[in-house]
């Protein structure tokens, strides 16, 4: 399988991208985890510095698919690294996940089960059985 890579329009930016071993990291996975989520999504990575770099929409797409920790986590896991090492670029990275999130904002579920089905694609498993419980709980207490 040809690996999609792709070069950076904006160089100093591009330094505070994870490489797929640190986004490994991030999500408590195994780099060869990240390899096999970017290549099954056929995101294209960034190939910069000594290696392939996830731009921020890759990033939390590969996190979505892997569902250890949420996109919300590891976009403040992002967020925390570019603070500590390059704050120059933090509007830049904070306007990239915004843009994300924006374009992937869901609609509100039409049933309790579509509802319920929104919570397992949306969160790690241990949460969304966590939070399907609770939601049943309410909802029943509700009726």
């Amino acid at each position: 399988m040809a690996i999609a890579v792709k070069t950076p329009a904006r160089p100093a930016y591009f330094n505070v991208l994870p490489s797929l071993t640190r986004a490994a990291e991030w999500m408590g996975v195994a780099p060869s985890s990240v390899t096999r989520a970017v290549d099954r999504l056929g995101i294209e990575t960034l190939f910069w510095g000594r290696g392939r770099r996830l731009d921020v929409p890759g990033l939390l797409d590969v996190a979505r698919a892997l569902r250890r920790f949420s996109a919300e986590e590891i976009a403040g896991d992002l967020l925390d690294y570019v603070q500590a090492t390059a704050p120059e670029h933090l509007a830049a990275v904070q306007v990239d996940i915004d843009g994300y999130f924006t374009s992937r904002s869901r609609r509100k579920a039409s049933s309790p089960e579509a509802f319920i089905a929104d919570l397992h694609q949306a969160l790690p498993t241990r949460y969304a059985k966590q939070a399907e419980e609770i939601y049943r709980r309410h909802a029943l207490s509700t009726q």
